[in-house]
């Protein structure tokens, strides 16, 4: 009975070991640059902290080639290959790291900008998959840089648990109305008449990036339960300067993109909206249905726990 068993079993056992060799030798042969080692990190480190500081040193357009050349030597020298290093104990640094979170359209970038006054810190986007070299990421960062870095994400990603910062928010019915313009404006789709304002909304369910407003947020507030978050409201920000004055210097594009346009947008879902930039403007643009479609992605419970809605039958009476 002994020897049947060894002898029925051994090539399974057999099967199961080339299976292992034959899944690490893949693995090898797949990573064209194999991790570095931790040996040479400090100097490693050293050598960033140098590049970014002398990226940000260089302004106008005149530097331009010089900065696109620092940026593409981050991007091979440090962001090719696999990390070798924890996520979590690279968030550690001398100077704060100031996680700014929220949906889009939320008033990220004018708090961004209010809080790099105040903290003499620098503003850097946090990492995405098809953009590297100066964006920021938590798994590789100079512990010693010289200032706060303010890191913008989009993404409120469980990452982000333990680390300290703010989750910046706004009544998600505003939220809707300004970036149904920007993604319009980005050729995402065309939806434009005030009726067509539901449309948009389960557009923003099933297509949009970043997901509807009600679940994007769901995830927002999770984040509160670690590390130390300030939750900011959009309606409580102030600054010294309107919108028309931010956006003055800036070229066509982008103010098209904030809806600084010439152009009627009578009986569009964006008149209300362009007619009284930063308040809030969602009554007189959203009608019964956008109302509905708006409570039927969840957001009515978000709402609430907000501060923007005490009524949860809001949407039947637009």
């Amino acid at each position: 009975m002994t020897g049947k068993a060894r002898t029925t079993s051994a090539p399974g056992l057999t099967q199961r070991v080339a299976g292992r060799l034959k899944r690490l030798v893949s693995g090898v042969a797949a990573n064209t640059s194999p991790p570095k080692l931790a040996t040479g990190f400090s100097a490693d480190e050293q050598r960033l902290l140098e590049l970014l500081l002398k990226f940000r040193n260089l302004s106008g357009g005149q530097n331009k080639q010089k900065r696109d050349e620092i940026e593409q030597i981050i991007e091979r020298d440090f962001y090719k290959g696999a990390p070798w290093f924890d996520p979590q104990a690279r968030a550690e640094s001398q100077e704060p790291l100031l996680f700014c979170i929220s949906y889009p359209r939320s008033g990220t970038t004018r708090f961004l900008h209010e809080l790099r006054n105040k903290t003499n810190g620098h503003i850097f986007l946090a990492k995405r998959p098809e953009r590297l070299g100066l964006n920021f990421d938590k798994r590789w960062q100079p512990r010693s840089y010289p200032h706060a870095r303010l890191i913008k994400d989009h993404r409120p990603l469980g990452d982000y648990l333990h680390d300290d910062g703010y989750l910046i928010v706004r009544d998600g019915r505003d939220c809707m109305v300004s970036l149904a313009w920007m993604t319009r404006s980005e050729g995402l789709h065309q939806f434009y008449r005030q009726d067509e304002l539901k449309d948009f909304i389960a557009w923003t369910v099933n297509k949009y990036g970043f997901g509807c407003w009600a679940d994007h947020t769901r995830r927002l507030m999770a984040l509160k339960a670690g590390g130390h978050k300030t939750i900011v409201r959009y309606e409580d920000q102030s600054s010294d300067k309107s919108v028309h004055e931010q956006m003055a210097a800036k070229k066509d594009e982008a103010r098209k993109a904030w809806g600084l346009v010439t152009e009627d947008l009578t009986g569009s879902m964006f008149e209300a909206w362009q007619n009284s930039r930063g308040k809030s403007n969602w009554h007189q643009s959203f009608d019964r249905e956008a109302a509905k479609a708006f409570h039927a992605t969840g957001a009515t419970e978000m709402l609430m726990e907000l501060g923007y809605e005490t009524d949860p039958n809001w949407w039947k009476n637009v």
